[in-house]
């Protein structure tokens, strides 16, 4: 949808360095650049900080059991459920932006 979209083109940078999009952290080839914009992603991934986002995240994974529920088909596209879900929960709890993506 639109309004995802317009969110990411919000969401491509951390702290000023590139994080999303052409040569950010996620595809940086393994150089001493992604290293570096790895180490600023670091406080991210500490243990006690995910702690916190659990609930957060329990939310958006029981929206998307419900989602799954209420599906009339014999088949999904769990590859788009999943894209949704992921940008949900980067938005929601890197960013604290509600997207309802899911």
């Amino acid at each position: 949808s639109s309004g995802i979209n317009a969110e990411y083109g919000q969401l491509h940078s951390v702290c000023g360095v590139r994080v999303f999009g052409p040569r950010g952290i996620v595809t940086e080839p393994g150089t001493e650049i992604w290293y570096y914009k790895r180490k600023i992603m670091d406080p991210a991934f500490q243990k006690k900080y995910l702690k916190c986002l659990i609930g957060d995240m329990s939310v958006i994974a029981k929206k998307m059991c419900k989602l799954l529920r209420q599906a009339k088909r014999d088949t999904i596209d769990i590859y788009d459920i999943m894209n949704k879900v992921a940008l949900e929960v980067v938005c929601n709890c890197g960013f604290s932006l509600n997207m309802d993506a899911v």
